[in-house]
């Protein structure tokens, strides 16, 4: 290990035109600057660990607000959906309204499953949602609906490939 720093040194004291070290009081830590490219390196012991910059979560931009689907074997209901992304999750909002006989009374084993599919129809990823998990609101007629606001985690290339969504019932 002695002879890693020593080498270290020598390649920090050969190479200070170029470079720059920094060193944090705080922390105790030291970085070197190569001046050039502004990348900057942790010197961690015996190892060099290069400083990445930190991504910023996603904007605005993946914000996707999808077409209502009225489910006609569910007394005609309007469902709603809207979905973000952010730091590996997929925020969503989903709406039912006005509630139907058939959904009145909210269970785990009564379930709206939320399909999206590719540009080409093909399945890519389902949310289930139990209609207990979900809350009663005043819906935009004047009618008692459900609403969910959750999130899913998953990756953000596979939420730039959601292109449409259908949603399925389960436990009449």
């Amino acid at each position: 290990m002695k002879e890693s720093i020593i080498a270290l040194l020598l390649i920090l004291l050969t190479s200070c035109e170029k470079q720059k070290i920094i060193e944090v009081d705080k922390s105790k830590e030291i970085y070197i600057l190569e001046k050039s490219t502004g990348e900057l390196t942790l010197i961690d012991r015996d190892e060099l660990i290069p400083v990445k910059e930190v991504e910023k979560p996603t904007t605005h931009t993946t914000y996707k607000n999808y077409k209502s689907q009225t489910v006609v074997a569910l007394d005609s209901i309007e469902c709603s959906l809207e979905t973000n992304y952010y730091d590996g999750y997929m925020f969503y909002k989903f709406r039912v309204e006005p509630i139907s006989e058939k959904i009145k009374e909210r269970s785990s084993s009564k379930k709206f499953i939320l399909r999206f599919t590719d540009k080409y129809g093909f399945r890519l990823y389902d949310v289930e949602i139990a209609t207990n998990e979900m809350q009663r609101i005043m819906g935009s007629k004047k009618a008692i609906g459900y609403s969910v606001n959750s999130k899913e985690r998953l990756s953000f290339e596979l939420y730039k490939s959601f292109k449409n969504w259908s949603i399925t019932w389960s436990g009449m």
